[in-house]
């Protein structure tokens, strides 16, 4: 395989990569947004606290990953640790396994760019997202990432470009 047929791999297998970190909170949360309120049945006993819910969680994590009474109840009623632990498993366990693998960290540099939208729109679809000020904060949100990920890009194509020319 030529050089760069070998360079285009490794960048197409990266993207999937970094998009692929995306697609677990983005099923988890499907999935219990269309099991924790069917029909309007509430699947939750509001009873318990936060840490109790986590706790419970972390005795049973797969209970997390399957939709159940204590991850509608997490996700329903204390969204704020839903997110946070989300984010923790995704980010910090996720993204820690990858530097292990690849010996690399360069996976979260793109996503300070992609999280904060993704939280946002996290707020925007929960069942408890407050109208058109989660629509303006949604908006608001991907205007600031869309900037900081061409910034990003462009100060890769401005690396790449003085490499080549230190190379001459």
């Amino acid at each position: 395989m030529s050089r760069s047929g070998s360079r285009l791999l490794k960048d197409a297998s990266n993207f999937l990569l970094m998009v692929g970190v995306a697609v677990p909170p983005l099923v988890l949360v499907a999935r219990l947004r269309r099991y924790c309120q069917v029909g309007g049945e509430d699947r939750t006993n509001y009873g318990s606290s936060a840490f109790a819910l986590v706790s419970s969680l972390a005795t049973s994590p797969s209970s997390f990953l399957a939709p159940g009474a204590a991850s509608c109840e997490l996700y329903l009623s204390h969204p704020v640790a839903f997110v946070n632990l989300l984010y923790f498993l995704v980010v910090d366990v996720g993204f820690y396994l990858v530097y292990v693998l690849q010996a690399s960290t360069w996976l979260i540099d793109p996503h300070w760019q992609l999280i904060p939208v993704a939280i946002a729109a996290f707020w925007f679809t929960h069942p408890d997202s407050g109208g058109d000020r989660a629509v303006l904060s949604l908006g608001l949100v991907v205007l600031w990432a869309a900037r900081l990920l061409h910034n990003y890009f462009r100060f890769l194509g401005v690396e790449k470009k003085e490499k080549k020319e230190k190379k001459r």
